[in-house]
């Protein structure tokens, strides 16, 4: 085929690495609907400007999608990360809110790589800000998950909202706390996240960052209002979590903060029992001293 042909000779007179991509696509580019669709995808996914004219020019669809995924070449360049080749698609018509079969867009994926520049082409093209998956995951969610500080700014500057949650009720600033990205963390709280925002099943982000033991977020969101005495649909606290799990800064960190040693779960167990149930021994020790501490002020009080 004449437009084969074409498409090699582009990847013959660059790089070995082109040349054998496109040695790959021989087959695919002999599909029945004569799109050339497979070559397309491969081409937006490995970032090759070039092949990827060629494709189009040849008559390859922008807008066709693949059958496993069912993403578009689009949704494939911005999964990359590949800037020019996404503004390319873009000027060739790719529509910028295509979705896969779970709700994926090239803003979605973009979002967890830290690359405003990308980020910025998908909403100057109109790429919706607010779009959910079938996980509910928004622009906002996917950078807070993945730590992507820059482009959290650049959503909450679109005026994103720094509350969104998920199907299960967990918002930015709970994935972001959960995965211990400090940064995010900040710069949600700075913009208005509710720090004691609860999932399904009553968890904050809180109650997550200590039973994780990440002791800089869990001083973060103690800071900004976090109720150190919340407590879950199971009745588990954030000292509870972090006496079970066995983190002695954060049970030391809370303790200071505030949190109440007698509460207990549903069970009626209380984070004195659960580290000694667990065989956290120093914190076993921590727990007691001040039970006695706090019996004694108790007792000498008129």
């Amino acid at each position: 085929m004449q437009e084969q042909s074409e498409a090699i000779s582009v990847c013959e007179s660059k790089d070995s690495h082109r040349t054998r991509m496109f040695a790959a696509y021989e087959g695919s580019m002999q599909t029945e609907n004569g799109h050339m669709t497979d070559a397309l995808i491969k081409a937006c996914l490995w970032g090759q400007e070039e092949p990827v004219q060629v494709l189009l020019d040849q008559g390859a669809e922008v807008n066709l999608r693949e059958n496993s995924f069912g993403a578009t070449p689009l949704i494939y360049a911005a999964i990359s990360g590949h800037y020019s080749v996404t503004r390319m698609l873009l000027e060739r018509g790719a529509n910028v809110n295509a979705c896969t079969k779970v709700g994926g867009t090239a803003l979605l994926a973009a979002c967890r790589q830290d690359q405003t520049g990308l980020v910025h082409l998908l909403l100057e093209h109109g790429a919706n800000a607010s779009v959910k998956d079938k996980r509910g995951f928004t622009p906002v969610i996917e950078a807070a998950r993945e730590g992507c500080s820059k482009v959290l700014k650049l959503l909450l500057r679109k005026g994103c909202s720094p509350n969104a949650a998920d199907k299960d009720g967990r918002s930015a600033l709970f994935w972001a706390s959960f995965k211990g990205h400090s940064g995010a963390v900040q710069i949600l709280l700075r913009a208005g996240a509710y720090p004691d925002f609860s999932d399904k099943d009553g968890n904050t982000p809180l109650i997550w960052t200590c039973f994780r033991n990440h002791v800089e977020i869990a001083r973060l969101l103690l800071r900004s209002g976090a109720d150190v005495n919340f407590r879950t649909y199971q009745g588990y606290s954030p000292l509870l979590a972090a006496s079970a799990a066995g983190h002695r800064r954060i049970v030391d960190l809370l303790l200071k903060n505030g949190a109440d040693i007698n509460s207990c779960n549903n069970c009626g167990y209380t984070a004195l029992c659960v580290a000694f149930a667990a065989g956290h021994i120093e914190i076993t020790k921590m727990l007691i001293f001040k039970q006695l501490s706090h019996t004694r002020v108790i007792a000498v009080q008129p």
